[in-house]
């Protein structure tokens, strides 16, 4: 999920929101507003009748429990999110209320649930053995999962990187691309039987950016250098476990963060800002992952990075592209580009949600398209598209119109592309449940159903029937 980081006047935010690294505002580009939104009918969009319908969540942002079963710390664990400085404990409370999870699925009607394996519940300290207690949680969940006719997507790391992990140096270490490969293959012997769809890492853009180099997310690293070893370390981890597990009816790929990064202005400063950007959060992955190399303008700084082989293993092993869609970036030229937070901008006057990310349907466009026209036209599943909007809590049922008018938005853009050649396998929405929200806490409600975080109780919204009944019409 790509928004922006800081806030419009260039500081970094004292709650960064979990998809500001791509806030901006696209001028004069309106979706349908709550008064109008009405149900899709069948006859209007039409979409492929294997096209992956689902929904998407991560266990940090939903389990709670941290302390459960011998689960080890992450670094995420200790950050203190949204107005009431809250951390990840309970969240939805899903590691205990999981059933109900499940049953919620069922009525929702998805063919696909993605969901993330928590790294630090199996393997919890250094050279510790495996914590069966943890494995066996997410083998009775896929389990669940199946029985009620959805298809399992394994995520298998979302940012919830193991605290010991990171003190033998995270990804700025080649050798942390081995620690992965040992924790994904015990997941994929345990559960490989059951599940075909596998995604090695949650956005390693955003993590390389937001973690080791603006160094505003854990672990908080500002350094030019981590920054190039985490963006080639998570390649090779992704390259090396797709090419592992390529076989015949599994699909394999990464999930990254898009957005557009456009110039705040005309200026030539601002375009060439923006372009430095794009560089270094978007084409440093794409190139080595579809393309076989790095950007021109990147290949000196990856040089001492790359070992024989390198590329070609990274080049075309992912069966599929996953993006997670939230806006764009508008970016002007600052002194120290493309780490400064004073480049990011603002233009007033756009629909924003409640996470103050501007409602940009069309740059969900412009990103297939690229990928259309300029990379071949891979296999692309959008992984995760969503919105937070305040809600009335009090009435009998929930009544979220503002996401309902922002999904319905997004889909008519997907479906208009689709006709038009991209190659669009899936779309699933953020999230099935209000959760943490990273550094928002939970300040944000990104849910088609509310949480009570106090209770653990969960009630359908209004865009929960809503899109069960899109859902339902497209399979009709």
């Amino acid at each position: 999920m790509l928004s922006s980081l800081f806030s419009a006047d260039g500081t970094v935010s004292p709650s960064m929101r979990r998809r500001e690294l791509m806030k901006s505002a696209a001028a004069g580009l309106l979706v349908t507003t709550a008064s109008d939104a009405a149900p899709i009918l069948s006859t209007e969009l039409k979409f492929p009748t294997d096209f992956a319908w689902g929904v998407s969540t991560s266990a940090l942002q939903i389990e709670g429990s941290l302390a459960a079963d011998g689960r080890g710390p992450s670094i995420w664990d200790n950050v203190n999110g949204g107005v009431s400085r809250s951390p990840p404990e309970p969240a939805a409370s899903h590691y205990r209320l999981w059933h109900e999870d499940i049953r919620l699925l069922q009525m929702l009607g998805v063919s696909a649930y993605r969901y993330s394996i928590a790294w630090p519940r199996l393997f919890p300290k250094a050279s510790a053995p495996l914590n069966e207690a943890g494995l066996a949680f997410y083998d009775r969940l896929t389990d669940a999962v199946l029985s009620v006719g959805v298809e399992p997507w394994v995520c298998l790391h979302h940012w919830d990187l193991p605290e010991w992990v990171q003190q033998q140096g995270g990804w700025i270490r080649r050798d942390t691309v081995e620690r992965f490969l040992e924790y994904a293959r015990t997941v994929v012997r345990r559960l490989g039987d059951r599940v075909r769809h596998w995604i090695p890492l949650n956005e390693p853009n955003i993590v390389a950016y937001a973690g080791y180099g603006a160094g505003v997310w854990p672990p908080k690293l500002m350094n030019e250098e981590f920054f190039f070893d985490a963006v080639h370390h998570q390649n090779l981890a992704i390259g090396r476990l797709c090419r592992e597990l390529r076989q015949p009816g599994w699909q394999v790929g990464p999930v990254l963060a898009f957005g557009p990064i456009r110039p705040a202005s005309g200026d030539a400063r601002d375009v060439a800002a923006a372009e430095l950007q794009r560089l270094v959060l978007e084409d440093a992955f794409l190139g080595p992952i579809l393309l076989g190399h790095y950007p021109e303008a990147l290949k000196i700084r990856m040089a001492p990075l790359l070992a024989d082989g390198d590329l070609g293993t990274i080049h075309r092993a992912a069966d599929f592209i996953g993006i997670n869609y939230y806006g764009p970036m508008y970016r002007r030229a600052w002194p120290g580009a493309p780490f400064s937070n004073d480049g990011n901008v603002k233009l007033e006057g756009s629909p924003v949600t409640d996470g103050k990310i501007v409602i940009d349907p069309e740059g969900l466009g412009d990103i297939l398209r690229l990928l259309r026209d300029h990379y071949d036209n891979p296999p692309v599943v959008i992984t995760e598209n969503g919105a937070a909007f305040d809600e009335n809590v009090q009435d009998a049922q929930i009544q979220d119109q503002n996401r309902i008018a922002y999904l319905r938005a997004h889909l008519q853009v997907a479906n208009r592309e689709l006709s038009t050649g991209s190659n669009l396998r899936g779309y699933f929405v953020w999230t099935l449940l209000d959760d943490w929200e990273w550094t928002s806490g939970y300040d944000l409600k990104y849910g088609l159903v509310h949480v009570n975080f106090e209770t653990g109780d969960r009630r359908p919204k209004s865009s929960f029937d809503w899109y069960s009944s899109i859902i339902r019409s497209a399979r009709d």
